[in-house]
């Protein structure tokens, strides 16, 4: 029966013992030596870095507040500015966070045979393509299309490479403290005598990618009679046991002399145990052509035997014969396993054209279209082509008026007039056996009322009413029609019986009239502010038996501009309700109603929609930015993502079109942040294009780039960076900077900074507005004679505590400031160097070798540490009548503890 249905339809001990270990020893084998964890190709998680004592609990200053699964790229930190943050909110309210454990580098390249890190390895990043037409085991087109766009890098001397970190494609709702970024990458590696390529997840760990001896793996392609053939395109494929596919790793294509040279091919043999490498052809073949490879197979060149091929260009026609040039997907129609390689098995028509260059000659070869209205693809139809002979072309024509049962028919209304230029809904279904319906929806008559149902992917019987073992409609059924016309209160239907399964072609049904029914319901769909919803489905439910729940029973109409909507249908005995529900919001719950009803409110919980544009810096990473809205204490992240601007100006896009509409506070943070603060903040329903307008963030969130030099000239090799927002109290943030660089997201105007690079030797501390090169200070060496020698008895009891008080009249980070302490020889002297130049305190400590206990003097003394090139002298009175008393008090202590 074909029906076409109303608008919207929507198990001994032992053994059992050593079989469990040996599965388990099987799974954790293939966890972690077939599929490494989130990598690909000996990629490898690794441990965070851990933290420094200066970003310990006990330590004084705060570390940088990031997500738990968010992976800092080391060449950008940002300093947290919560205070001007505060200033910024539209009601001075301070935001909140957490501080978050500082995460390690991205990826660390090491030799696959050792282990060990490899240095100054080349290296290509990109993100990984998540829509990438081909699976993730099939390599070849990744590298390429890293090695041709990706951002190169060099291994530093531990192997270390920067990944950046990237925003979700899909960010859910997160709390305050949770906002995160997450992304994968396509990484390749390369040193003179190595190579490797992988897939790595950036989160809360590192990765390792193990790089494997690199050398050609030579292909001789000839056919029968030793005969070279040129343009054979080839492929270096891993075959997987478990799923039964092969894995592109790499591509080549023969030259004029019929050889092709897979320039990683060592490297890809070095990986390939346990599953084997083979050379392939890529293409169409009843047995496609390969050879098994080892690494034996590096020393001469590889012979391979290929049949006659020729090439076949596909073309698609749509149901009018036209010709087209997209909106079709065109593949090959094979189960054949060696045909999993091909790399454009299936393929987006583009310009009009797919073609397979090496189809075997002599073979009858299946191809399948599929045509595309809207996102959605229709049933395939499909065609069989043979080239005869080797090197020939053949060009294939799919579809055509011919290619589906076509159902035509003239509608005219319940008074005879035509009904033209109108939209219908049709659903098709089979019977005896009442098949799952088929929507054809919508259709549209033209102007003579004529109306075309193309039922692609139904085939059409043999003639004695038997199936021709493909899908099809059963011998008899019956056909729908539904007019849902928008703004019409009196919906028209029509049944239509096909007596016989339709043939290929037109099948013409003649006139078919459309009937009226009663009104069933009427009304009006409303989001929660009250205003109506435009284009909202509504549908008729019935109550079932058990009395809780509903069917749907088919009928349904679509609101005009005004919200409005009635429903003309015929159901008795039944409860009945009706459901709203449109793109924009969350299904409503069913309402209850009396048949021949009019005024029915049905309300909506309508999502809210925000598109925001902000200028940004140039040098800044649009996602490392996000726009927060937050309601009822839950988190909804926007991620920046770039946008093309033709005036040179860079800039970021946020977006999110479902959104919880109410009273609520919208953030913008610069890696979690915050930047700008506006609270209380309406979000209505629907669009809301003027929440932020013209946003420029580049005076508030800019690149500052360092250069960090020792007073010699060259760069430190690793240091560490205190620094905060000049003029403010606050927290002292933490960065270490490798090979004397490092890169600040600012959110101040001016930063203060405190830079030293080996801990204790050289310090310098700058205020900075721009890029600036820092010239760190020291060694200082100085030699503190206490004027009349030392005055206690032993070398080993008189300590003097040196701390550093200012230095150039900028506050020094609370590390910096603390005390040292240098033993006092038996002629009063110590040689002490100096972190920095400035001025430094002295205090005076007593200890009692004998108890183990000290005592501090409250007395101290102040003296200036010059910036010169030579060792300064520095001579200190001490209190001695002072420093004899408390070693007295120290040695009389003692002598009562030991008593008791």
């Amino acid at each position: 029966m074909i029906r076409v249905g109303s608008n919207g339809r929507s198990h001994v001990l032992l053994v059992a013992l050593g079989v469990c270990v040996a599965l388990l020893g099987g799974a954790a084998w293939w966890l972690f030596v077939e599929r490494p964890v989130q990598t690909l190709d000996g990629a490898e998680l690794v441990d965070p870095m851990p933290p420094s004592a200066g970003d310990s609990a006990a330590g004084s200053t705060s570390t940088i507040a990031t997500p738990a699964n968010q992976l800092v790229s080391p060449e950008l930190v940002v300093p947290r500015d919560d205070a001007r943050a505060e200033q910024r909110s539209a009601v001075a309210a301070p935001p909140t966070s957490q501080p978050a454990k500082r995460m390690a580098p991205g990826l660390v390249i090491v030799d696959a045979d050792s282990g060990a890190p490899l240095a100054a390895a080349d290296v290509w990043v990109t993100p990984f393509p998540r829509k990438h037409r081909l699976g993730t085991d099939d390599l070849a087109e990744l590298v390429e299309l890293a090695e041709r766009e990706g951002k190169r890098e060099r291994a530093d001397a531990a192997g270390g490479v920067r990944v950046p970190g990237a925003a979700p494609t899909n960010p859910t709702a997160f709390t305050t403290q949770q906002i995160a970024t997450s992304a994968e990458w396509f990484v390749v590696a390369a040193t003179k005598e190595r190579w490797g390529a992988g897939r790595v997840r950036a989160g809360p760990h590192g990765a390792k990618l193990a790089l494997h001896r690199d050398g050609p793996l030579d292909v001789v392609v000839h056919d029968a009679e030793r005969r070279p053939l040129a343009g054979v395109p080839l492929v270096l494929a891993q075959f997987h046991e478990t799923n039964r596919t092969f894995a592109r790793r790499s591509h080549a294509k023969s030259d004029a002399n019929g050889r092709a040279v897979f320039e990683h091919g060592r490297a890809w043999l070095e990986r390939a145990h346990p599953a084997p490498l083979s050379v392939c052809v890529d293409g169409a073949f009843e047995r496609v052509p390969r050879r098994s490879v080892t690494l034996d197979d590096l020393t001469a060149p590889v012979s391979l035997e290929v049949p006659p091929f020729g090439a076949v260009d596909v073309k698609v026609l749509d149901f009018d014969g036209r010709e087209l040039t997209t909106g079709a997907e065109v593949r090959l129609a094979s189960t054949e396993l060696e045909l999993a390689i091909i790399a454009d098995a299936a393929a987006e028509l583009t310009d009009g054209r797919v073609r397979y260059p090496a189809v075997q000659a002599g073979v009858d070869t299946r191809f399948e279209a599929r045509l595309r209205i809207a996102k959605t693809f229709l049933a395939p139809f499909s065609a069989l082509t043979r080239l005869e002979r080797a090197g020939e072309r053949v060009e294939l024509v799919l579809g055509g008026p011919n290619a589906v049962p076509t159902l035509v028919a003239r509608v005219l209304d319940d008074d005879g007039a035509v009904y033209a230029n109108r939209a219908l809904d049709v659903q098709v279904e089979t019977v005896p056996n009442g098949g799952a319906p088929s929507l054809i929806s919508p259709v549209q008559t033209d102007a003579e009322g004529i109306v075309k149902l193309h039922l692609a992917g139904w085939r059409a019987v043999a003639a004695d009413g038997q199936f021709s073992g493909e899908p099809g409609l059963a011998s008899g059924g019956a056909l729908r029609l539904v007019a849902a016309p928008s703004g019409e209160r009196k919906v028209r239907s029509v049944v239509v019986e096909v007596p016989l399964a339709p043939k290929l072609g037109l099948n013409d049904l003649g006139d078919v009239h459309l009937a009226g029914l009663p009104l069933l319901v009427a009304g009006r769909v409303v989001d929660q502010i009250g205003a109506p919803i435009a284009n909202a489905n509504v549908n008729v439910l019935a109550q079932n038996s058990d009395g809780t729940t509903w069917r749907d029973t088919g009928a349904a109409a679509l609101t005009d501009g005004d919200g409005r909507f009635s429903i003309d249908a015929e159901f008795p005995g039944a409860e009945l309700a009706v459901r709203a529900s449109s793109s924009d919001s969350q299904r409503g719950a069913p309402v209850l109603f009396a048949p021949g009803i009019s005024g029915v409110e049905l309300p909506l919980e309508r999502w809210a929609s925000l598109d925001v544009t902000a200028t940004i810096d140039p040098d800044l990473n649009p996602a490392e930015l996000n726009v927060v809205w937050t309601l009822d204490d839950v988190a909804t992240a926007l991620i920046g993502t770039p946008r093309p601007a033709s005036d040179g100006l860079a800039r970021a896009a946020f977006s999110n079109h479902k959104l919880r509409a109410g009273r609520g506070k919208l953030q913008v943070l610069a890696v979690s942040t915050p930047v700008l603060a506006f609270e209380p903040f309406e979000l209505l329903p629907g669009p809301n294009p003027d929440a932020l307008r013209d946003l420029d963030l580049r005076n508030l969130v800019r690149i500052v780039d360092l250069v960090i030099r020792d007073h010699e000239g060259r760069d430190v090799a690793a240091g560490e960076i205190r620094f905060r927002p000049s003029g403010t109290d606050e927290a002292w943030q933490s960065w270490r900077f490798t090979r004397g660089r490092a890169r600040l997201l600012a959110l101040a105007p001016e930063l203060d900074l405190s830079v030293f690079g080996a801990p204790g030797r050289t310090t310098l501390f700058e205020r900075v507005r721009d890029d600036a090169t820092l010239v760190l200070d020291g060694p200082l060496w100085a030699t503190v004679e206490l004027a009349g020698g030392n005055p206690v008895s032993a070398p080993d009891t008189l300590k003097l505590a040196f701390t550093l008080i200012d230095s150039r009249g900028v506050e020094v980070a609370t590390p910096l400031r603390g005390t040292w302490e240098a033993l006092v020889d038996a002629d009063g002297r110590v040689k002490v160097a100096f972190a920095a130049a400035g001025k430094h305190s002295v205090a005076f400590r007593v200890m009692h070798a004998a108890s183990g206990k000290g005592r501090e003097l409250a007395e101290q003394q102040t003296f200036d540490v010059a910036l010169v090139d030579h060792e300064q002298s520095f001579k200190l009175e001490p209190p001695r009548a002072a420093l004899e008393r408390a070693l007295a008090e120290l040695a009389d202590a003692a002598s009562q503890t030991g008593g008791r």
